[in-house]
């Protein structure tokens, strides 16, 4: 979980997503907003997902896969 201009970016595994809750005082009172994921985050094992997320001081959102297979491909569409 990473605060994200007051809310928290969340990130799941097995069904690979990641959600914005934000716009409330207690954010996780707030609905969320699905953040798209590269369509290369399908390759990723069911219980390999996303573990780390960082801010990035332009404000982009970098999400790190615990366990990205070596064969993937690397190009994002």
């Amino acid at each position: 979980m990473i605060a994200i201009d007051g809310g928290f970016a969340v990130s799941f595994e097995r069904q690979h997503r990641l959600w914005l809750y934000c716009g409330a005082p207690n954010p996780f009172l707030a609905r969320s907003t699905e953040i798209a994921l590269p369509a290369l985050t399908r390759a990723i094992p069911a219980n390999k997902g996303v573990e780390g997320r960082a801010r990035l001081h332009d404000g982009r959102l970098i999400a790190i896969a615990e366990n990205f297979p070596k064969d993937a491909p690397f190009a994002q569409d």
